[in-house]
């Protein structure tokens, strides 16, 4: 089976931390209603759940986002993303762990009091050293720049859902943004519990939408894209390699084979039957017999090709020699004087 028969199948467990990010959102949405309308600063206990659920918000949005990265490196095969994704989840880790920390230290020191009412959140960080409030900083001002970076990357992503992925990458700006004018201006995170939220619905629809698509066709769609950077990649290379004193008419000459190599491309959907070549029906065969033995690696290569995207690759060797040998009697490749005038 060619690569562009096989069939992508999406592992279940995807699916499942789709779900899972649109249930993290719902509860995001419950924790921003009870920042605007429930959260009373400077107690204890507002303290200690406001604190209590920033911990695990960072661990359980670090776990989707490695998914995510997953999901986009294995069904996608996008990987553009990975070295950002990967800052960003050690720039969550360090402060979930340092808020951790400060969490523990402040349950044992409260239960440890004799009048536990006078502990507020403002004492539960007064416990923690001053590294580590200053590394909970400098990782937040550090994951500002990486969101804003990360959803430059994802609204360029192209190879299916584009919509999605475009709104996904401004609304990581936007976030990005948002969280430092909550650091420096705005003293209210409620705005950050609501675009997290968004964040988690985005890349949750994402997930479940591609992991619904027909298979074929999803494997259609990556496979055609593949096949049209490729060749753009090609016609740049070839473009980049030209002499800067070549003549107009080779321009000319190779911007027309480029056009009739992209024609041929779109001809490749479906496939001619390989026909029965007699070699000694071809027109001068001693000719064509000696072009073909001189033809260097890459004309063979490019012939290869063209038999290749008409009839198919599952051809034998020996049918492939007998069909660029009549391509090339066809074509009169070994008259070299053939496009002079009559």
């Amino acid at each position: 089976m060619s690569s562009s028969e096989q069939i992508i199948v999406i592992p279940k467990i995807y699916k499942v931390f789709g779900v899972i990010a649109l249930f993290y959102s719902a509860i995001l949405i419950v924790m921003a209603i009870y920042n605007q309308f429930f959260y009373v600063d400077g107690t204890w206990f507002h303290g200690f759940t406001a604190n209590g659920f920033a911990v695990f918000s960072s661990f359980l949005w670090i776990i989707i986002m490695f998914f995510f990265k997953r999901f986009l490196n294995n069904v996608i095969n996008y990987k553009k993303a990975n070295l950002l994704i990967n800052f960003y989840m050690i720039f969550l880790v360090i402060p979930a762990i340092l808020m951790g920390i400060v969490m523990y230290k402040s349950v044992n020191l409260y239960f440890s009091l004799q009048d536990p009412v006078g502990f507020n959140t403002l004492s539960a960080f007064a416990i923690s050293s001053f590294l580590s409030i200053a590394l909970i900083f400098i990782s937040n001002g550090i994951n500002i720049l990486f969101c804003i970076l990360l959803g430059n990357n994802f609204r360029k992503i192209d190879v299916v859902e584009q919509t999605l992925f475009r709104i996904l990458g401004f609304v990581f700006i936007v976030y990005g943004i948002v969280e430092f004018l909550i650091m420096f201006v705005i003293e209210n995170d409620t705005l950050h519990f609501i675009l997290r939220a968004i964040l988690a619905i985005l890349v949750g629809l994402i997930i479940r939408k591609i992991y619904g698509m027909d298979y074929t066709k999803l494997n259609l769609q990556l496979e055609s894209k593949k096949v049209y950077k490729a060749d753009k990649l090609k016609q740049k290379i070839k473009i980049t390699e030209l002499p800067s004193a070549q003549k107009e008419n080779d321009v000319k000459s190779f911007t027309q084979s480029n056009k009739t190599y992209e024609a041929e491309k779109k001809e490749q959907m479906i496939f001619e039957i390989a026909p029965i070549v007699n070699l000694d029906e071809i027109e001068n065969k001693e000719q064509v017999f000696s072009y073909y033995e001189k033809l260097s690696d890459s004309e063979l290569k490019r012939l290869r090709i063209i038999i290749e995207s008409k009839y198919g690759k599952n051809l034998s060797e020996d049918q492939k020699a007998d069909l660029i040998k009549h391509y090339i009697g066809m074509e009169k490749l070994y008259d070299h004087q053939r496009f002079l005038p009559k």
